[in-house]
């Protein structure tokens, strides 16, 4: 399959510090970003510079998440705080230190939020309350990222055991677990769009699908030279990206694991250090990077991908 090639179209500076996390932001077509500076920034895809920083915490931040339908976006610490925020109204800010050892994975639907923590639990939270509905032990290590798929009603889970947990969304019961998945660490997950194959990505450089009915790798791909830090797809599912310590985006064809585009530093002028997290804007054909380089680097696609 051919697909969209990207070029350079932004590159954000402003960070003071690494940024780790990227995520869609209140309003349409803006988007959060946070590091190890401790802001939480918003930006306008459309006229992106400057950003505007709407929250500092304390301590470096690995984790955001948005829910729109109650205005509230959300931080989580190194420190394992979890921070919930209001925009404009700083009295309704709150925190709470809930995932010793850190928040590496904040998850936002509708109607529910989940939390992945350095101490190898889920957590399920009540948007209105802000409290925890559920919280569950699934690793001995840390729990590194989540995705989910609603027509399943399945949630995925990265853990530093090496293992993808498979949990039941709601209750959080564990309905499959698929061993040794990437060995030390599995640092990211995605779902195919049916429900029933997920990508996932490791400490060992390597990107794999698997068949989610009977648990067998599907494919198996030297995706990069370092860690996979984070993937995400299009909403149809046809296309993978991919972004890792070796500096490097990458975009795949879903079906073949065809190797469509490398976004590199020097000839495509992407990140000089590690990316850390992606953000794909599909509405407006743009994909959003974030890195240890301090930069945000906005990516337009040759054609759309909603």
């Amino acid at each position: 399959m051919k697909g969209p090639v990207f070029c350079l179209s932004n590159t954000l500076t402003g960070h003071r510090a690494a940024v780790y996390a990227v995520v869609s932001g209140l309003a349409e077509g803006s988007f959060l970003t946070a590091g190890g500076d401790g802001w939480v920034v918003s930006w306008d895809a459309q006229n992106p510079d400057p950003g505007r920083v709407v929250a500092t915490v304390e301590g470096q931040v690995f984790a955001l998440g948005c829910h729109v339908p109650s205005g509230q976006y959300l931080a989580g610490t190194m420190r394992g705080d979890l921070h919930w925020f209001e925009e404009g109204r700083s009295s309704r800010n709150s925190g709470l230190r809930h995932h010793p050892g850190g928040v590496y994975g904040i998850l936002v639907t509708e109607r529910k939020i989940w939390t992945a923590g350095g101490d190898g639990r889920v957590t399920l939270w009540d948007p209105a309350s802000r409290s925890p509905l559920h919280s569950v032990q699934i690793a001995r290590k840390a729990v590194r990222r989540l995705a989910y798929h609603e027509g399943s009603g399945l949630l995925a889970a990265a853990t530093s055991d090496g293992d993808i947990c498979i949990l039941d969304a709601e209750t959080l019961a564990l309905v499959k677990r698929i061993g040794g998945a990437h060995l030390p660490s599995v640092f990211c997950v995605a779902f195919g769009a049916d429900g029933r194959t997920l990508w996932s990505g490791g400490r060992d450089a390597r990107i794999r699908k698997w068949d989610l009915e009977n648990l067998q790798e599907m494919q198996a791909i030297q995706g990069h030279w370092y860690t996979v830090n984070a993937l995400c797809m299009d909403p149809k599912g046809a296309f993978l990206f991919s972004a890792s310590r070796d500096r490097t985006i990458r975009v795949w064809d879903a079906a073949s694991c065809e190797l469509l585009q490398g976004l590199e530093t020097v000839r495509d002028g992407g990140h000089r250090n590690s990316v850390n997290d992606l953000l794909l804007l599909p509405d407006i054909g743009i994909l959003i990077s974030v890195s240890d380089d301090r930069t945000v680097s906005m990516w337009t696609a040759s054609q759309p991908m909603g």
